[in-house]
């Protein structure tokens, strides 16, 4: 999960056409709900409340990160797959609540001549995880064309922090093995006997 982030924006709004109190707040509430519908944001009216044709507003979106999705699957055609992919991020929804990032190709595989392996990326908003498990797959094979998808998709949410740990883990793992295991055996040889000690040495292993 990403860092999250707080935007803030004031806009001056003006209706030519009004001539009540009454009719701005009308106004207001349809742009306020459609704010708070589209962008998830808080919105205020700061200024010009006595005004009839003008408003002032102020913003905010607040975002509190981000589900890191990778896509992948097997393809009999790796230049329709990819152009699959762009379809799909084309009608995404976009949004501080929605997709965060359309879905892009990050790496594509030769597996045979006619099968091919597709991965790419994008991202969501926290608690829209919805969109990535049921919406995204549903686009994807309502526009493949039939027999483009042989497997797939498949959805993960990745977590890139654990990803580059377990990566360093594994790498510096690889690089102290073969000393930990002799520093290991050698703590594992049994000790001898003090002088003076009737034990038989080097003991034997029983029978």
């Amino acid at each position: 999960m990403g860092a999250g982030w707080v935007g803030i924006l004031t806009v001056e709004l003006h209706f030519p056409e009004n001539h009540s109190l009454k009719g701005k707040r009308k106004e207001l509430l349809s742009v306020k709900a459609q704010l708070q519908r589209r962008f998830g944001a808080s919105v205020a009216e700061v200024d010009h409340h006595e005004l009839w044709q003008r408003a002032r507003l102020t913003l905010s979106c607040v975002s509190r990160g981000y589900r890191e999705v990778e896509i992948e699957f097997f393809t009999s055609e790796l230049e329709a797959g990819r152009a699959l992919i762009e379809q799909t991020a084309r009608v995404v929804p976009v949004g501080p609540t929605r997709f965060l990032r359309r879905p892009g190709v990050t790496e594509t595989e030769e597996l045979d001549d006619d099968l091919f392996r597709i991965t790419a990326r994008c991202a969501v908003a926290v608690g829209r995880e919805w969109l990535a498990d049921d919406l995204l797959p549903s686009l994807i094979k309502e526009r493949a064309a039939s027999g483009l998808l042989l497997i797939g998709p498949i959805i993960t949410f990745v977590d890139d922090q654990a990803l580059q740990s377990f990566t360093r883990a594994m790498g510096a793992g690889e690089n102290r093995g073969p000393a930990t295991r002799r520093r290991r055996l050698r703590r594992r040889q049994p000790t001898p006997p003090a002088p003076g000690d009737d034990t038989p040495w080097p003991p034997t292993a029983p029978t």
